[in-house]
């Protein structure tokens, strides 16, 4: 059983998320946060094993829950999962540690992502990697 943080400032897509994630047997949502602070104490209180994570939270940024996160020495898997399809952002993310990152549009990936990510792989939704591949191409 995958204990999930979902961390995300938008409620229908969090209610949506956390449904999705209730009809499985292996996913328990043990909480759901729309600020960026709130999200940092919420896992150091819960300590859950994974964190969909918008970067677009109110306080600060998902990105600097990130940070946080990290630096405070927890092992929580994070996956991004947001509208920023932003290859520099997505790079940044990865460099950083995040195990996955997904477009809210590529959220029929999100169980594959999480499985991948819990499995100690990294996964980018179809269209993220698109857009990394392509800013590849381009700086080469």
């Amino acid at each position: 059983m995958v204990s999930i943080l979902i961390a995300d400032d938008y409620a229908p897509w969090r209610q949506y998320v956390s449904a999705l994630l209730r009809r499985t047997s292996w996913c328990n949502v043990i909480g759901e946060v729309a600020d960026g602070l709130e999200a940092v104490t919420r896992c150091e209180e819960l300590k859950p094993d994974l964190i969909l994570l918008d970067l677009g939270l109110s306080g600060i940024t998902g990105m600097e829950v990130f940070r946080r996160i990290r630096l405070a020495g927890t092992r929580t898997v994070i996956i991004f999962v947001t509208n920023d399809a932003s290859p520099e952002i997505v790079e940044e993310a990865l460099r950083l540690g995040a195990k996955g990152y997904i477009l809210k549009t590529d959220g029929g990936e999100l169980l594959t992502a999480i499985r991948t990510a819990m499995d100690g792989g990294q996964f980018l939704s179809s269209h993220v990697s698109e857009s990394v591949a392509s800013a590849r191409r381009q700086r080469a």
